[in-house]
């Protein structure tokens, strides 16, 4: 071997660096991206989950850039390609969004988002996501002592992934406006060009022979099993034989079902938490996390103790989401990530085990991003079209379960026996489980805990099969899905790009729900069906202040309402008003529209018009003064989009406000202090704010009422005390903090964790 030109540490530091940036770049990009993405989407937690199926898809571009580059090329010529590569960014930077980047009407959101993502991000995005493989595939062939397994640089790539996602949320974004995280993220891609640079000249000058790696890769190999412990049950070495087909599949397998999981859970804690980059950071960190402990060199977490943790985790998990105990936010956030934290990790250090040697490192990684991108094509696309609600959360922890590594008998004979059990047991409790739970309604109906606390103790119960992977995945799959097929009689049900939306009925009354947020209410009685419930109750805050409006206003009334819901605001009309609703959703206008499930709009006396678009583009190509009455109430499952609660969108409801009018936000919320964050902007504007207040909030005690916040405004103080007259009002708290605008926002401060 020739004398070494370059200090090994001086190697190691730059190919670390150099993965290191790339990777931090990889992950800063993601919620930057769907940050500025947001507004244009009218807020729903599916733009990140579209957004990471991109990211996925880019990311398998730039692996099969890596594997077919360094196999076609060879390591003399490939450098100068991937020098070539990652300079065409440099073009295109700084990242900003295209003029036509909102989805033109009627065309499926998902699909024009993929376009905009690929025209706004694609290729500096697939520039960055090269670095990891060829930089370790480029190590490899250097003669550092350490080159024949660089799957430790692995681990350290997703190291500085998780440095950039958590840096997001906690330090850049409460700082710093869009434009200057775009100018911030700019300059680091020219540092990483330079190092990826340096990286190739440090490869000229410490290259092996191609005899020497081929040597290196089956010494590595056989050292490798000598030293392997007997208690791992797959040996953690780099065979230097081809893969087989059934390794690569097994590869793809153990990618997607982490990928899959962590769509799944991401969905389900953001559907009824808030669209934003902090909750898709947190599981996304946790899916890093589990690469960085799986491909460390020293992991004590062996798939066997992981796969005989996974059980117990899963039942407590499946306790929680049956409903059959109540918990805060923060604790429901905390199980959940923590199921996917276990079962990601087994998967993942399943796939470190098997890991091939260097010279397959391209394909492996390639083979990975594979999985990945199914995944995400899955959940992003697949499931919203065949599933009317989030089945593929629990169907991900089933498989994942299923992964657990199993110990057959070793007489065959008893063995498939018990593989017979495995489909029979699962489907004997499933049966016995339905038919329990049918007798219980009878008795208790669907609507109690009856149905909870079966499903809870049944999933305990099934711990005394988890000796068995298959026997206990499907079972316990079974009973996660049951809550989510059985239950209240469903009158409609859909699914699309801003969620799920059902209508129900029960005791008389009729309410629309997405996630399990409900969006409004209608008696069936036809005698009462124009009385508002919900939010809009007559005796509630936001019945009070606009009849007290009503009151002081001769003559028709224009109303203009952001966010439609089953149209219950409409119970207000009168002959010779006119109501405008804007609303995103063709989902939920197809619903408010149909009088077999709401009479709101069909029964109104006055002029009703519904446009179908984002609450703020929308109402902005109405002429300014349009409303006497302008209401925003806006919810992505129980989370208002941030772009409508901004100091320029107040501005715009400003205009479009005639003088005298009156300003309403619906500030209802289990987990977002939103009215702190419209006090701030109505404020940052000098408008005056009062917050009516319910002197009865337990009147009348029925699902009638629901408890609810609203903010008040006007153009000035005079007309808004005018207006409220003797309503009873509060003044809001001092030190509402910074308001958010169109370039900057802070989630964290207005979360309760606590709730």
């Amino acid at each position: 071997m020739a004398s070494r030109r370059v200090a090994p540490a001086v190697v190691l530091a730059i190919y670390a660096l150099a993965i290191l940036a790339g990777a931090t770049l990889v992950f800063l990009v993601q919620p930057l991206t769907a940050r500025l993405l947001l507004p244009r989407f009218g807020g729903s937690p599916a733009v990140w989950t579209t957004s990471l199926l991109f990211f996925q898809v880019a990311l398998l571009l730039g692996y099969g850039w890596a594997h077919l580059s360094t196999t076609r090329l060879g390591l003399r010529r490939q450098p100068w390609a991937q020098l070539a590569l990652v300079l065409a960014p440099l073009l295109v930077l700084p990242i900003a969004l295209p003029a036509w980047t909102s989805p033109p009407s009627g065309t499926e959101p998902a699909a024009w988002l993929l376009l905009v993502l690929a025209a706004t991000v694609g290729l500096p995005y697939v520039a960055v996501t090269t670095a990891s493989p060829v930089l370790q595939r480029w190590f490899a062939a250097t003669d550092h002592p350490h080159a024949g397994d660089p799957y430790f640089l692995y681990a350290m790539g997703n190291a500085g992934s998780l440095l950039g996602l958590l840096a997001y949320p906690f330090l850049i974004e409460p700082n710093l406006t869009l434009r200057e995280q775009a100018t911030l993220w700019s300059a680091g891609y020219l540092s990483f060009v330079g190092l990826v640079a340096v990286a190739a000249v440090t490869l000229r000058l410490t290259r092996r022979a191609a005899s020497a790696e081929a040597t290196a890769d089956a010494s590595d190999s056989r050292s490798e099993t000598e030293v392997s412990k007997p208690d791992r049950p797959i040996v953690r070495g780099r065979s230097a034989e081809r893969p087989t087909v059934r390794r690569r599949l097994t590869w793809v397998v153990m990618a997607f079902v982490p990928s899959s999981l962590m769509l799944g859970v991401t969905t389900y804690i953001t559907t009824d938490l808030a669209a934003v980059p902090l909750l898709w950071v947190l599981p996304l960190s946790l899916y890093l996390v589990t690469f960085i402990v799986a491909f460390s060199p020293r992991n004590p977490l062996t798939a066997r103790r992981l796969a005989a943790i996974l059980p117990i985790v899963v039942v407590v998990l499946a306790i929680a989401l049956v409903g059959a105990v109540q918990l805060s936010l923060l604790a429901l956030v905390a199980l959940n990530l923590g199921a996917f934290f276990v079962a990601a990790l087994l998967a993942h250090v399943r796939l470190a085990d098997d890991r091939p040697a260097p010279s397959y490192l391209t394909e492996f990684y390639l083979l990975l991003a594979v999985g990945g991108a199914l995944g995400g094509l899955f959940n992003a696309l697949l499931a919203p079209a065949i599933f009317d609600g989030i089945l593929e959360y629990p169907l991900a922890i089933s498989l994942a379960l299923l992964l657990r590594p199993g110990r057959p008998n070793p007489d065959p004979a008893a063995e498939h026996r018990a593989r017979l059990l495995d489909l029979v047991i699962p489907a004997v409790v499933v049966v016995g489980t339905l038919a329990l739970l049918v007798v219980l309604s009878r008795v208790f109906g669907f609507a109690g805990q009856a149905l909870a606390g079966t499903l809870a103790l049944v999933a305990i119960g099934l711990l005394v099969l988890a000796r068995r992977p298959v026997r206990f995945g499907l079972a316990m799959g079974a009973i996660l899905l049951i809550p989510l097929l059985v239950g209240r009689p469903t009158l409609f049900v859909d699914r699309g790009f801003f969620g799920v939306n059902r209508v129900v009925e029960e005791g008389g009354i009729r309410l629309m729900i997405h996630g399990t947020t409900t969006h409004g209410g209608q008696l069936t009685d036809p005698a009462r069906s124009r009385e508002p419930l919900t939010y809009y109750h007559r005796s509630g805050p936001f019945g009070r202040a606009l009849t007290s409006f009503l009151g002081r206003r001769p003559g028709a009334v224009r109303y203009g309402v952001l966010g439609l819901g089953a149209a219950g605001i409409a119970a207000y009309v009168r002959p010779g008003d006119a109501i405008t609703f804007f609303e995103i959703d063709p989902t939920v206008v197809r619903i408010a529209e149909d009088p077999a499930l709401f009479t709101f709009l069909s029964g109104a006396p006055g002029a009703v018009r519904v446009v179908l678009g984002d609450g703020r583009q929308t109402v902005a190509e109405d002429p300014d003064g349009s409303f006497d009455v302008l209401v925003v109430d806006v919810f992505s499952g129980d989370a208002p989009p941030a772009h409508l609660l901004t100091v320029e969108a107040v501005d715009l409801y400003v205009r479009k406000l005639a003088p005298g009018g009156l300003l309403l936000f619906n500030v209802s919320n289990r987990y977002v202090e939103v009215q702190a964050v419209v006090v701030a902007a109505l404020r940052a504007r000098g408008l005056p704010v009062a917050i009516p207040v319910d002197p009865n909030p337990g009147s009348p005690p029925s699902p009638e009422k629901e408890l609810s916040g609203w903010v008040t405004s006007a153009r000035d103080a005079a007309t808004l005390d005018a207006i409220l007259g003797p309503v009873a009002t509060t003044a809001p708290p001092p030190g509402a903090g910074r308001p958010w605008t169109d370039d900057f926002s802070d989630l964290i401060s207005v979360i309760h964790w606590d709730r």
